[in-house]
């Protein structure tokens, strides 16, 4: 057991990656499926070990403790796959080393899990059990690294060209996925006054940033990236005239560490390191996208038959909007999205049409924010990671990203979802049992209208 597991893991990392449409075998998924498959129980050992438990326990006498004992023991090591002790004498053996190996396990299974799904749904599959073994593997994977990366092993530190080694540096700007670093001075700015990069880190791999999270510090909570990119302290050099700690982007460099909670971790730590460090800040909020709002918005005003104007927009905005659009009430959101498609930004450049434009769309992402679930949870993945973390909806604000993925994703809207320390427990708590969704007075107002 432990050569192979030594040999999982000298050989592992040397093969080539795996791709997200790779059709071709594999070597690193070769290494997966003798894992997940061949390593599984098995179903002839199970059921004789069953037979067995079935037998002694029908016989024996209520004196027979150790005999009970025994059979127990034989039926959970019969139902135990193999590679869990593969796994436990890899990271006993190469902590380092088996704990890189174990993530990228990992990333590498949550990119297979699907491909195998759909396989199984087209029939077009031999083993049909994979996909289930493929799970359980990926279970215990789960299990085994949040255990390694629960946060009493984990370190945080303030990015800074100064004191951080440039290849993590170079990490950081080649990987940031929310708003990508636009050039050196760029980075710079974001490195500089006004502004934090905080990144998690743990012990065994100390060059290795897991979750980076970047801040920028203003007077007023923003409502554009306008205000969160261009630094209000830039030219004076003090932080400490700072009343609000703005997250707007946060990255996962780890895609097999999902699911271990540490971008939540890493923002409640955030608010109580930044509340020591200056003592002027009273709000902790984001400025988030809304990722999937345009395709949704699109998709309800092309369901024909299925929703309607009335549904989504209230009587008075609805009245305004069928006057300017020149149509029926009924007709209404179709019309609107495709002006607003045809338009683009530009929109917000005309002063008689921008502030109808504005309240419509903040009315239908607040809609789509609070009241579009699926199975009880935000239908948005960005409003679940917040609110699930204890942030409340604080304000949604439009025109907020012009760029061209802000417009193709969101129509330009983004949101502020407040962190009050006095209330993220409760949030949480709520949100857990009930499925609550807090909300602050300018996001209540606006469900109310």
């Amino acid at each position: 057991m432990r050569e192979l597991a030594r040999t999982v893991c000298r050989n592992y990392s040397q093969l080539a990656p795996m791709t997200l449409h790779q059709t071709q075998p594999c070597s690193r998924r070769d290494i997966l499926l003798y894992l997940a498959s061949s390593c599984a129980p098995s179903e002839q050992s199970v059921a004789e070990t069953v037979a067995n438990y079935t037998q002694i326990t029908s016989h024996a006498s209520s004196a027979d403790g150790l005999r009970f004992a025994n059979a127990r023991v034989k039926l959970r090591d019969a139902c135990t796959p193999r590679y869990e002790r593969i796994l436990q004498c890899l990271l006993q053996q190469h902590s380092t080393h088996g704990l890189q190996l174990l993530v990228a396990l990992r990333e590498d299974l949550r990119q297979w899990i699907p491909l195998v799904q759909q396989q199984q749904q087209q029939s077009n599959m031999d083993n049909l059990l994979l996909p289930l073994q493929l799970k359980q593997l990926n279970s215990h994977l789960l299990q085994i690294l949040s255990t390694w990366f629960s946060p009493g092993m984990l370190q945080i530190r303030r990015i800074t060209y100064e004191s951080t080694p440039a290849s993590i540096i170079e990490t950081i700007a080649v990987r940031e996925a929310v708003h990508p670093v636009q050039s050196l001075d760029d980075l710079r700015s974001r490195l500089g006054s006004g502004r934090r990069v905080l990144a998690l880190f743990h012990p065994l791999l100390p060059d290795q940033p897991l979750v980076i999270l970047h801040v920028s510090l203003q007077p007023v909570i923003p409502d554009s990236m306008t205000l969160v990119l261009e630094s209000p302290h830039a030219h004076d050099n003090n932080d400490s005239v700072s009343s609000v700690a703005t997250f707007y982007s946060i990255s996962s460099l780890q895609p097999g560490l999902a699911g271990v909670g540490l971008g939540e971790y890493l923002i409640k730590e955030a608010v109580t390191l930044l509340g020591q460090e200056l003592s002027t800040l009273q709000h902790f909020v984001t400025l988030s996208p809304i990722p999937r709002f345009r395709k949704w918005l699109e998709e309800r005003a092309n369901a024909s038959g299925k929703f309607t104007s009335t549904d989504l927009i209230g009587p008075r905005d609805l009245d305004s909007l069928s006057q300017y659009l020149e149509c029926s009430p009924e007709q209404v959101l179709s019309r609107f999205v495709d002006r607003l498609t045809s338009r683009g930004p530009d929109i917000f450049n005309d002063s008689d049409t921008c502030s109808w434009v504005e309240a419509v769309l903040v009315q239908l992402a607040g809609r789509y924010l609070i009241h579009e679930k699926h199975r009880r949870k935000p239908l948005d993945g960005v409003a679940r990671f917040h609110i699930g973390n204890g942030a409340r909806v604080h304000r949604i604000n439009p025109a907020a990203d012009l760029s061209r993925k802000g417009w193709q994703t969101s129509f330009g809207v983004m949101v502020n979802y407040q962190y009050d320390l006095d209330s993220v427990a409760s949030n949480q708590a709520r949100y857990e049992t009930d499925y609550d969704i807090p909300v602050g007075p300018l996001v209540a107002d606006l469900l109310n209208d």
